[in-house]
């Protein structure tokens, strides 16, 4: 453990000094502070921004410019992020608390917690280093930013380090190369928050009673998409997946598995085979090399197919579908499942014992179809249309256009202010108001609907194969009376 001159550790020293730091700026300028350091943070990014990008390019395992490109749009996502945290300081209107409720009067607030620290255990620290700090300072918290245990990254957090203290305030923003397992020091903090995708080797600071500490995860479960029936280019559909699947282990939407239908299957592989070539994938034979799984087979680069049926019925699977995605995820590659109804994709879905945290819907035949879709399956963000991208944080109780919402970092009160509160009033009196507004309701509706709706897709597809039946019966019976007798 780093240790100061007076025997302190980097970690207890820099709470304390974020704690003094904190004492002064909230009962001076607290609004100018947090508006110079958005501005500090902007123009640390702006003008440092190929000195960063270039420290991860020398940690990630690829160099190459495609892992570059990536690191810039993750930059320009946390540009855009800053930019509306400073609008929001530059009208004094940050959003600090909710609206009000149904009782007039009544509003939640969002108030400051002092010392935030944040650990950071992830290959893309861009977003969850600079989008927290920018969350921190527009809430009025001092903040300790840490590389995590897997000290990943770690020329990216020696430049950190250095030039930070040249754009933010040195004495309230402290950046540590290392994250200390300093128990006593972790106990000043106010805040702890971890980023990373395992809980396991901060089992003890998480389960300590003497450390407000919680772990939000940067990999939190499956992103999947499921393409319907609908009028649409493979091409295009097939270049959304792979752009987001090149994001794995950078962005926590990466999509992790596609489901297609069985006879769209072919347009979709040469879609795959063409697209691919500029994605990398074709570089991703070592780790492709790890993937077994019983029915799979190649589909594409880096890319394997598997039957949704074969996963269902297997009973060398208990936990099926689950089972697939957790090695594909493992093995880095991306996993094409096979469908043939919808509403087996649905089943399949439903029965998953960790629901996906992604969920996009694609070339829907209908709305009535993707109203279905949406009705019966479940997930923490769902986008129809397109392959999700970039998404606020979706803990938040509240729907934020900020990537970090405000409550992951503060302490949340109910505010009441009834400056004429009225006498409680008598229960006849209540009685009669209420009664004259819940009525009772008039008949149910049809109850059936998604029923006719699933029935009408299956007579369409019955309906299209007896008119191809006719057809061929009917063109054959026509040759046969050309032919001479």
């Amino acid at each position: 453990m780093a240790s100061r001159e007076d025997g302190s550790s980097a970690t207890a020293s820099a709470i304390h000094s974020a704690h003094a730091a904190y004492a002064i700026q909230t009962t001076t300028s607290s609004w100018n502070w947090r508006q110079r350091q958005m501005y500090g943070l902007c123009e640390f990014l702006t003008t440092q921004r190929e000195t960063l990008i270039q420290s991860l390019c020398k940690d990630a395992e690829n160099g190459s410019g495609r892992r570059q490109r990536q690191y810039e749009q993750e930059l320009a996502l946390v540009l855009e992020d800053v930019a509306r945290h400073y609008v929001y300081l530059s009208k004094s209107s940050f959003p600090l608390e909710s609206l009000p409720g149904p009782q007039r009067g009544l509003k939640q607030q969002f108030l400051p917690v002092g010392v935030s620290m944040v650990v950071v255990d992830s290959a893309n620290p861009i977003r969850f280093v600079f989008s927290t700090l920018a969350t921190n300072i527009a809430v009025g918290n001092t903040v300790v930013v840490a590389n995590g245990f897997s000290q990943k990254s770690t020329a990216f957090w020696t430049t950190l380090r250095r030039e930070a203290p040249n754009y933010l305030d040195s004495a309230a923003i402290h950046i540590l190369e290392r994250f200390e397992d300093d128990v006593a020091a972790l106990r000043d903090a106010d805040l702890i928050t971890i980023f990373a995708e395992d809980s396991e080797p901060y089992h003890e600071i998480l389960n300590n009673p003497d450390a407000n500490a919680r772990l939000v995860k940067t990999t939190p479960g499956a992103s999947l998409v499921v393409v319907d029936e609908g009028p649409k280019s493979h091409d295009d559909i097939a270049k959304q997946v792979l752009d987001s699947f090149s994001f794995r282990c950078i962005r926590p939407e990466a999509v992790s598995a596609v489901f297609l239908r069985q006879d769209e299957i072919a347009p979709f592989q040469q879609s795959f085979n063409d697209v691919s070539h500029g994605t990398g994938l074709a570089d991703k034979k070592s780790t492709s090399a790890e993937f077994h799984l019983d029915g799979s087979g190649p589909f594409s680069p880096g890319v394997f197919l598997i039957d949704l049926a074969t996963l269902v019925r297997s009973d060398a699977r208990p936990r099926g579908l689950q089972a697939a995605l957790d090695q594909a995820r493992r093995a880095g590659v991306l996993l094409v499942v096979v469908y043939r109804t919808i509403d087996h994709v649905i089943d399949a879905l439903r029965k998953l014992p960790t629901h996906p945290a992604y969920l996009a819907f694609l070339a829907p035949y209908s709305k009535a179809n993707s109203d279905y879709f949406e009705k019966w399956t479940t997930s923490d963000v769902y986008s129809l249309g397109s392959v999700i991208t970039v998404t606020p944080h979706y803990s938040s109780s509240q729907p934020s256009d900020v990537v970090f919402p405000p409550e992951l970092f503060t302490i949340s009160r109910v505010s009441v202010t009834m400056p004429n509160a009225k006498p409680q009033p008598l229960l006849e009196e209540v009685v009669q108001r209420v009664s004259g507004i819940v009525k009772k309701p008039g008949e149910a509706p049809n109850q059936t609907d998604d029923f006719f709706i699933y029935m009408a897709r299956q007579a369409k597809r019955v309906g299209m194969l007896c008119a191809a039946t006719l057809c061929a019966t009917g063109a054959y019976f026509l040759y046969m009376r050309r032919l001479p007798k």
